[in-house]
């Protein structure tokens, strides 16, 4: 491991220190820490508490000197972001998740609405700050990047903890660009087959929600539609396909999408939703490994996807909220 990296930035009485946690990784293909951990720097970067010492006139506001220090480090922040792959703001006055809406206004990020995805949400500030799953804490959800089965996908995300579960309540991340080098490695026809051919998608979905799977979104809320021929009209304009049942469900396949991306810094990640769509997306009217396919349609093999799954939690991180 590299020897922990402490640096104080002084903002308008605001200072923070910037290094790392326990769980942290030294990630090798850039020597960097993932993730980078941020901390008010009267905390240490394991301490958990909320801070409590920054006035604020209104306890829905975000302190004066938090929302300064974000704005005017922002470019800095995202540099950080892109360079380390993710970043964990830890012991911040970010009580409630109207001042985490703040929070994230601070970096001008556009809105990018849930159009598309499978899991069941609950809307929790407007449409910008919603719950991740609603599915029961027993479902399994594998690895993946977020609505990368579509063909917008964000490219950031932010995550918000109100309440740390008793025990566990962990979210694992893997550095992707890491997972790629050692795939590569691995499994050098599979990884230039993605590259050549690309990934196809397939789901089938009833009209509404089932909240008692974890791919349970209904058509009509995964596309923000309310009907049959906006569905097809959508789907016509994007390129997409749909096969209707006499019960009503659809079943949906996407285009043909990349599932490895370059980055613009000449690195190449394995950026998909692969292994969670083949060990994940199976319920009562999908099974797994029928959900996702090369591009030319090929199957993939459950051993090389059992691989990179045991890969990906190899080298993961999982620190407690």
């Amino acid at each position: 491991r590299n020897e922990e990296i402490e640096v104080l930035i002084m903002v308008n009485t605001f200072e923070v220190s910037i290094g790392d946690i326990p769980e942290s990784r030294v990630i090798s293909t850039n020597s960097t820490s993932f993730p980078l951990v941020i901390t008010p720097s009267s905390y240490s970067p394991s301490a958990l508490p909320v801070s409590t010492h920054m006035e604020s006139s209104n306890d829905d506001t975000l302190p004066s000197q938090l929302s300064h220090y974000l704005t005017t480090h922002r470019e800095y922040l995202i540099k950080s972001l892109i360079k380390h792959g993710a970043i964990l703001f830890r012991g911040f006055p970010i009580e409630s998740p109207f001042l985490f809406l703040d929070f994230i206004e601070c970096f001008d990020f556009v809105n990018f609405p849930y159009v598309g995805g499978n899991a069941v949400r609950r809307k929790i500030v407007g449409d910008r700050i919603f719950t991740t799953n609603e599915s029961p804490p027993d479902k399994k959800i594998p690895f993946h990047h977020e609505l990368a089965q579509t063909q917008n996908a964000p490219s950031k995300l932010l995550f918000y903890c109100v309440t740390p579960a008793a025990s566990g309540g962990q979210t694992p991340i893997v550095h992707s660009v890491e997972l790629y080098e050692r795939l590569i490695e691995l499994f050098p026809d599979f990884v230039h087959k993605l590259e050549q051919f690309g990934v196809v998608y397939s789901r089938v979905m009833k009209e509404e929600d089932r909240a008692e799977s974890a791919i349970g979104r209904g058509w009509k809320a995964t596309f923000n539609v309310n009907n049959r021929d906006e569905l097809e009209m959508l789907l016509k304009e994007k390129g997409e396909k749909c096969e209707w049942f006499e019960n009503g469900d659809v079943r949906h396949s996407s285009k043909v999408l990349p599932a490895i991306l370059s980055l613009e810094d000449g690195r190449k990640s394995f950026f998909n939703q692969i292994v969670a769509a083949y060990l994940g997306w199976s319920d009562e009217l999908n099974r797994g490994e029928d959900c996702v396919r090369f591009g030319n349609g090929d199957q993939m093999e459950m051993e090389v996807i059992k691989t990179i799954e045991r890969l990906m939690n190899e080298l993961c991180v999982a620190f407690e909220w």
